[in-house]
């Protein structure tokens, strides 16, 4: 689907969540042991 046809509240809506997503990432590329934890328990 195209943003063109998508209104202003689903877009908000998917910028929230992208922003969301891509603050845990940084918070996990920041800090190393964590992401350790994280991958021994996968």
């Amino acid at each position: 689907m195209e943003d063109r046809d998508r209104d202003k509240e689903q877009l908000l809506n998917e910028l929230i969540k992208l922003r969301t997503k891509i603050a845990e990432l940084e918070d996990i590329k920041n800090s190393p042991k964590s992401t350790e934890k994280q991958l021994k328990k996968s």
